[in-house]
This record gives C-alpha cells, sequence and structure tokens, in this order.
C-alpha cells in the first residue's frame, strides 16, 4: 500500500513538472524593449516617411505643371533626388533656387509647401525635442514653418541660433532653413547682435 501510494505521488509530481514546462513554453515571450539606437532610427524612418508622403501630392501637382519647363522640371527632380539620398538642406537649397524661377502663384505655393515639409524634417533630424533647453524654441520653429507662419518661423530660428550649446551641424541647419525657407540670413541676425552688445558693454 506504501508503495503504491509512493508511485502515485511520483507520477503526480512528474505530470504536474510536465504541465508547468509545458507552460512555459507556450507562454508568449515579453517583447525586449528596443535600445535607444533601434528608437531613433525608428523614429528616422517615420519621420521622412511622413515627410515624404506630405509633400507627395504637392510635387505631383508640380511635376505636372512643369511639363513645359525643363529647368524647373530639373530643380524640382534634383531635389526629390537628394532628399530620397538623405541630403535635406541641398533638397532645400535646390527648391530656394526653384523658388526664384518665373513661376505661377500656384506654383509658388506648391514650392513653399514642399520646401516647408523638408524644412520641419530638417528640423526634427537635427535637434532633440526631449531636450528641456531646446524644446520650447525648436518646436515653435516646427509649428511655424508647417503653417506656413514665415515670420514666426524666423523669429524661433533666430532664437535658436542664438544658442551657445548648438553644434555646427546644428547651426548649418538653422542657417538654410532660415535662408531657404524663412529668407532671413542668420549670419547678419549674430553679428547684430554681437554689435549691440558691444555697445552696451560699453557703458
Amino acid at each position: 500500500m506504501k508503495n503504491l501510494s509512493k508511485l502515485i505521488s511520483t507520477v503526480a509530481v512528474l505530470a504536474l513538472g510536465s504541465t508547468f514546462a509545458s507552460a512555459m513554453q507556450s507562454a508568449p515571450k515579453e517583447e525586449s524593449t528596443p535600445s535607444s539606437t533601434e528608437y531613433a532610427e525608428t523614429l528616422t524612418k517615420t519621420a521622412k516617411s511622413v515627410a515624404t508622403e506630405n509633400a507627395t501630392k504637392a510635387i505631383d501637382s508640380l511635376k505636372g505643371s512643369f511639363s513645359d519647363n525643363k529647368e524647373a522640371s530639373s530643380l524640382l527632380s534634383s531635389a526629390i533626388s537628394s532628399f530620397k539620398g538623405g541630403d535635406t538642406l541641398k533638397s532645400l537649397d535646390t527648391l530656394n533656387q526653384l523658388s526664384g524661377l518665373k513661376l505661377t502663384d500656384q506654383q509658388s505655393q506648391l514650392v513653399d509647401e514642399v520646401k516647408g515639409t523638408v524644412s520641419a524634417y530638417a528640423m526634427n533630424q537635427s535637434f532633440d525635442t526631449s531636450d528641456p533647453e531646446l524644446s520650447g524654441p525648436v518646436n515653435n520653429a516646427i509649428a511655424a514653418i508647417k503653417t506656413g507662419d514665415k515670420t514666426s518661423a524666423a523669429k524661433y530660428l533666430g532664437e535658436l541660433y542664438q544658442m551657445g550649446s548648438l553644434t555646427d551641424e546644428q547651426k548649418s541647419v538653422l542657417s538654410s532653413v532660415a535662408s531657404d525657407y524663412a529668407g532671413v540670413d542668420l549670419s547678419k541676425l549674430g553679428n547684430a547682435v554681437n554689435a549691440a552688445q558691444s555697445v552696451k558693454d560699453m557703458f
């Protein structure tokens, strides 16, 4: 009788162990948290995808309207190629050259829309909007660009440009966006501020 009870207990323990093992194998595995690099890469791809989608309609309209204008058509194609190749600033510069051609009001508006999209993307790429020091002016500049408010965009871009914690690359992006999108030369703004500071220091 004792041997029978012992055998039953052993079988029960083995069965329980087998059930537990099966349950562990069939249980869904927890997804690993993506690294900061993977997260940044995902954000980059998403941002570029959105930028491309937002500009597609305007680009398609421009392609159709530039069918008889070889110079404009060539510049547009070059701008698109540069953006797709990752050279956002070159794309923006080419779009600015396109703006300088003799265009209709509708064409100018469409080019501005594309320039705004590329400019906002360039800002998103170059600045960490979670940085408490930069988040305010960066988000304000991007919001102004997205709504087509060039005056406000120039103001916030100028505020950013005066910050001492920026890298040379960030300053280059700000200068390009301000010049090609808002039509403002930030280097002159910097000289004016420095001159004003020098006068102030004299008293």
